[in-house]
């Protein structure tokens, strides 16, 4: 399984923040049973998930500002390492997907949706940025307007009782 051999990897940097395998074969069992050509996502850290897109879709764009957000795991690495080391060990870990499958996009997830063209419709955007309700509401209402019809639309997180903030932004996003 693709998982396993990604997270068992000791060339794979997770940065000390990995989530759980079953997460991950979670978004592998989604993507595998989609045709999935353009996919972005938001908030893709150490690649982890990114790579797992990559293995399933034509072109994977991974949104991110690599300073993690307040209150995070991400951002005390951040503060102790600095942005660029983040963003590095990403590209590192990519291999041969960077610029040939997987295209880094080092930006706010708002300022990304709103320059993204028009006529480059997604097929999926998976969203694990800011786990707050504002932040995450925002990612929800800034990109589902690029997604085709018929096209996917899922994140990370969706917990009660460790992420309310996400919840509540789905709940909010999508009339739940």
């Amino acid at each position: 399984m693709l998982v396993t051999s990604i997270l068992d990897d000791p060339a794979f940097d997770s940065m000390t923040l990995l989530g759980e395998y079953e997460d991950f074969r979670a978004v592998e069992k989604m993507v595998s049973e989609h045709e999935i050509a353009n996919a972005v996502e938001i908030g893709c850290w150490a690649g982890a998930t990114t790579t797992i897109l990559a293995a399933h879709c034509l072109r994977v764009f991974a949104v991110d500002h690599w300073q993690g957000t307040p209150g995070d795991g991400c951002s005390v690495l951040i503060r102790r390492y600095g942005w660029e080391r983040a963003f590095a060990t990403f590209c590192r870990n990519m291999g041969e997907l960077l610029f040939t499958l997987v295209f880094p996009i080092v930006a706010e997830s708002r300022v990304a949706a709103a320059l993204w063209p028009e006529h480059l419709k997604l097929d999926l955007v998976y969203i694990d940025a800011d786990n707050s309700h504002e932040g995450c509401l925002r990612d929800i209402l800034a990109w589902r307007r690029h997604i085709n019809p018929g096209g996917i639309l899922a994140g990370h997180n969706y917990d009660e009782q460790e992420f309310p903030g996400v919840v509540r932004a789905v709940d909010d996003a999508l009339g739940g």
